[in-house]
Parts: C-alpha cells; sequence; structure tokens
C-alpha cells in the first residue's frame, strides 16, 4: 500500500529537491520550503493512515459479534501489516 499518489510524490520530492538546491542562495527559504513539503506530507500520510483504518475497519466493525472470523483475521493481519511499517520508519 502506497501512502501517496505518484503524481504527489514526485511533487513533494520535487519541492525537496528545489530547496535543497537553492540552500547556498537562500539558506532561510529554503529551510522554510523544505518544512512546508515536511508539513504537507506528514498530514497527508496522516489522512491516509486515517483512511486505511476506516477502510479495515469497515470490514467488521458494523458486524459486531456477526463479523466472520475471517474478515476479523484479514482485518488483524492489515493492522499488523500497517503498523509494523510505521514501527519500521
Amino acid at each position: 500500500m502506497s501512502l501517496f499518489a505518484q503524481s504527489d510524490r514526485d511533487r513533494l520530492t520535487l519541492h525537496l529537491q528545489h530547496a535543497l538546491g537553492t540552500f547556498i542562495e537562500s539558506p532561510h527559504e529554503a529551510v522554510q520550503e523544505a518544512d512546508t513539503t515536511f508539513a504537507e506530507a506528514t498530514t497527508r500520510v496522516t489522512a491516509a493512515l486515517v483512511e486505511r483504518r476506516r477502510t479495515i475497519g469497515a470490514t467488521h466493525r458494523g458486524r459486531g459479534v456477526e463479523a466472520e472470523t475471517e474478515d476479523l483475521r484479514l482485518a488483524l493481519r492489515e493492522y499488523r501489516e500497517i503498523t509494523l511499517r510505521l514501527l519500521r520508519m
């Protein structure tokens, strides 16, 4: 699962590269651009993770005790995978 669309990834990478490339001429502006890029990236990651949690939860939350064991197993596996990815960051 990718947290960014390729176009968003490319655009944010371009902004970061621009910040790095302008540091010599404008260090304050370069750091500000890098900060803005980081803020946008973290906002998008947070939104993607919230949506992912909503999607995983939709497979079992609405059913309560009637949720199938297989649905619960798949939800648990997805929670495990994404949590471990976060912990490896």
